[in-house]
């Protein structure tokens, strides 16, 4: 009986095996010459700031700058194309097009899309405090507001609802010397509340770094769904790969230690979208 039960629950592993074996990996689709994000849900039903928020859960997108044209494509979760447009841009003299935020209803109350465009310095030079400049376009490319110029900006991935008004949150970083300084902006804007949840509440995709800027340690926040695992990247300002960091769905910070980093603007990415921290 013993040697019954032995072959039987031979037979049984390899029924089991033989099961595994058989499952089909289908490839969908494949999105030629492109890398594409994924876009896996929304907060709260409402739309966001980026612009994977304003495409159906389940769609992919992308978003690129390629010699100052700025190009927004996404398609359907069934893979039909949902918008392909470019925008080309005359950049101020002496800067060249380097990253863009794409919305709708924050800066104006249309259905057309806005772009916030981050120029550089096409020759910058050390501690250049006009290094970067920040413009904001409507959908003909129209400029509806020059921001100026800075070291760096970053944008805030939210959109605030104050007493029924839209309210947007920039990083404008400057040298002084060897260190960065930081000043913060708030404007109110003329977006549309009602696209956007409803009170003195955020729709963030996750919070703000801090203390920014750091020598020591920094607390760098984000946002995962339940049940979701992803990996941290820290890039310098040129695009290096730093270092990388498992991240989970049990926390929503990490402690980073940036004792060993050289002074300047990092960027930290979480399923792409990402923030900005100066490390002094």
């Amino acid at each position: 009986m013993a040697k019954i039960s032995f072959y039987t629950s031979i037979v049984a592993i390899m029924c089991c095996l033989s099961q595994v074996s058989n499952a089909q990996i289908t490839l969908e689709h494949t999105f030629k010459n492109e890398s594409v994000s994924f876009m896996s849900g929304n907060v709260n039903g409402k739309p966001n700031f980026f612009v994977e928020k304003l495409f159906p859960v389940g769609s992919f997108y992308l978003t690129a700058v390629v010699n100052n044209s700025v190009h927004i494509k996404a398609y359907n979760p069934d893979y039909t194309l949902i918008i392909d447009k470019t925008y080309s841009l005359t950049p101020p003299t002496g800067y060249k097009a380097s990253y863009v935020w794409v919305s709708k209803k924050v800066f104006n109350t249309d259905d057309n899309y806005e772009l916030l465009v981050e120029f550089s310095k096409i020759s910058p030079v050390s501690n250049d405090n006009e290094a970067s400049r920040l413009i904001l376009y409507d959908s003909n490319k129209n400029v509806i507001k020059d921001f100026g110029a800075g070291s760096t900006f970053y944008i805030d991935n939210s959109v605030y609802i104050i007493n029924n008004s839209c309210k947007v949150r920039i990083y404008r970083y400057l040298h002084n010397g060897g260190d960065w300084v930081a000043s913060t902006e708030i404007y109110s804007v003329p977006g549309d509340p009602s696209a956007y949840d409803a009170g003195n509440t955020s729709v963030d995709s996750f919070s703000s770094p801090y203390p920014n800027p750091a020598n020591t340690y920094i607390t760098l926040p984000y946002k995962l769904n339940e049940g979701e695992f992803a990996v941290m990247n820290i890039f310098n300002i040129n695009g290096q790969l730093i270092e990388s960091k498992k991240i989970g769905y049990d926390f929503d910070k990490i402690l980073l230690d940036v004792s060993g980093y050289a002074k300047g603007m990092y960027i930290y990415e979480v399923k792409n979208v990402s923030n900005k921290f100066v490390v002094k």
